[in-house]
C-alpha cells in the first residue's frame, strides 16, 4: 500500500495537475458548447430560448397537460403587450405608424423581402426602425424570441401524440450529447499527459531496467499499472464533476427535474427516467469508457522512450480512442444517433472493456515474463 500511494504521488505532481487545469479550460473556451451558453442549439438559435425555457418550469414545472394549453398561449399574450408597451414608446416605430407587435412583425416580414434600391425612403426608414427595435440585444428582441419560442411550444401541443408537452427543449439534449461524445477525447489527452509523463521520467532516471532485473522488481510493474488507474479515475471523475458544476452554475440545474424526452422527435430509449439521470448515467458510461481506454495509454506510454516519442506515440492512441467515444457517445441510448439498433453503445462499451482487459493481462504477463527491458 506504502508503493501505491507513493506511485500516486509521483503521478499527481502538482506541476501536471496546474497544466490539466490550464489544458481543461482551454478546451472548455474551444470546444465545449456548454461554454456557449445560453446562446447556440436553442428553437430560436438565440441567447433567449433556455433561459425563458427555464422560467417557464419553474412557472408551470417540467410538464404541461395537452389540456393546459391556454396557460402558454395567455404567455404569447402576455409577452405581446409587453413588446406592444415599449413600441408605443419607441418614437420611430410610432412615427411609421406601427403601434403594436402584430403590426410590426408583419411589416418585418414584407420589408425583409425587398432591397434598399426597391424600398422608399419612407419605408428604408421604417426597416431600420423595426431592426433597432428586434436586433442588438434589446428588450424587444428578447421579446420578439422569447414569442417565438412560446408559438414554437404551442406547435408542440398541436403535434404531439402525448398526453402531455414537456417543456425541456431539445437544446439541453444538444449540448449535453455534443459535449459528451467530446469528453473522452480531453479527458483521454489529459490521461496521455499523465501516463506519458509519469513512465517517461521513470526510464530517464533509470528504474525501469532495474525493475526487470529481479522477480521483486517486476512485481512494481501491477503497482505502476494500479497507480496509473486510481490516479486516472480520479482525474476523470473531477473532470465530469467540474462539468456538472459549470453546468449547474450556468442555471441548468433546473432542467434535470424534466423527463429524458423532446416532443419533436428525440426520444431516450432508457424509459421512466428524468434528464438529470439520464445526464448522470452519461457520465458514468463515458467515466467507464475512459477508464477501459486508458489501458491502451498506458500500453504507450510504457513504450516512450523520451517526451518526443511519448508524444508520437500518444498521438495515434488518443485519436483512435477519441474517435470511438464520440461515436458511442453521440446521442447515447437516444433516437438522435448514427445506428438503428438500441442499447448498440452499452454493446460496444462492453466491448472496449473486454479489449481494455486483454491489454492489460498480456502487458502484465510479459513483464513478468521477461528477464530485462
Amino acid at each position: 500500500m506504502r508503493i501505491l500511494i507513493q506511485e500516486c504521488k509521483k503521478m499527481l505532481s502538482v506541476r501536471l495537475l496546474l497544466l490539466l487545469a490550464l489544458f481543461t479550460v482551454l478546451f472548455y473556451n474551444m470546444f465545449f458548447e456548454l461554454n456557449l451558453y445560453p446562446a447556440g442549439g436553442q428553437c430560436t438559435d438565440s441567447p433567449y430560448d433556455m433561459p425563458y425555457a427555464a422560467k417557464l418550469i419553474r412557472k408551470y414545472g417540467s410538464t404541461l397537460p395537452v389540456t393546459e394549453k391556454g396557460k402558454i398561449e395567455k404567455e404569447v399574450e402576455d409577452l405581446k403587450k409587453q413588446s406592444t408597451e415599449l413600441i408605443r414608446e419607441d418614437s420611430a416605430l410610432v412615427k411609421a405608424g406601427i403601434s403594436d407587435f402584430d403590426t410590426m412583425m408583419k411589416e418585418r416580414g414584407r420589408l425583409a423581402d425587398y432591397t434598399d434600391e426597391q424600398m422608399s425612403e419612407k419605408e428604408q426608414k421604417e426597416k431600420e426602425a423595426i431592426m433597432d427595435f428586434t436586433s442588438f440585444e434589446t428588450e424587444g428582441e428578447k421579446i420578439m424570441f422569447q414569442i417565438q419560442y412560446a408559438n414554437s411550444l404551442l406547435d408542440d401541443f398541436a403535434l404531439t401524440d402525448r398526453p402531455e408537452v414537456n417543456l425541456l427543449r431539445s437544446g439541453a439534449f444538444y449540448i449535453l450529447q455534443t459535449d459528451m461524445s467530446k469528453m473522452p477525447v480531453m479527458i483521454l489527452i489529459c490521461y496521455a499527459v499523465l501516463l506519458v509523463a509519469y513512465h517517461v521520467r521513470e526510464r530517464i532516471r533509470g528504474v525501469m531496467p532495474l525493475y526487470s532485473t529481479t522477480k521483486t522488481g517486476r512485481e512494481i510493474y501491477p503497482i505502476q499499472y494500479l497507480g496509473g488507474f486510481i490516479c486516472c479515475l480520479i482525474i476523470g471523475v473531477l473532470q465530469l464533476l467540474a462539468y456538472t458544476i459549470v453546468w449547474y452554475a450556468k442555471g441548468m440545474g433546473i432542467f434535470w427535474q424534466c423527463p429524458a424526452w423532446e416532443t419533436r422527435g428525440i426520444e431516450c430509449w432508457i424509459k421512466g427516467i428524468s434528464f438529470g439521470q439520464y445526464m448522470g448515467i452519461y457520465e458514468i458510461l463515458v467515466l467507464l469508457f475512459c477508464i477501459a481506454a486508458m489501458a491502451l495509454i498506458y500500453g504507450l506510454a510504457r513504450l516512450a522512450q523520451g517526451y518526443i516519442t511519448g508524444v508520437v506515440l500518444s498521438i495515434p492512441g488518443c485519436v483512435i480512442t477519441g474517435a470511438a467515444g464520440s461515436v458511442i457517445f453521440e446521442g447515447l441510448c437516444s433516437s438522435f444517433n448514427m445506428f438503428s439498433m438500441k442499447m448498440w453503445e452499452l454493446y460496444a462499451l462492453i466491448g472496449c472493456a473486454v479489449l481494455a482487459v486483454l491489454v492489460v493481462y498480456f502487458r502484465l504477463r510479459w513483464d513478468e515474463k521477461r528477464d530485462i527491458l
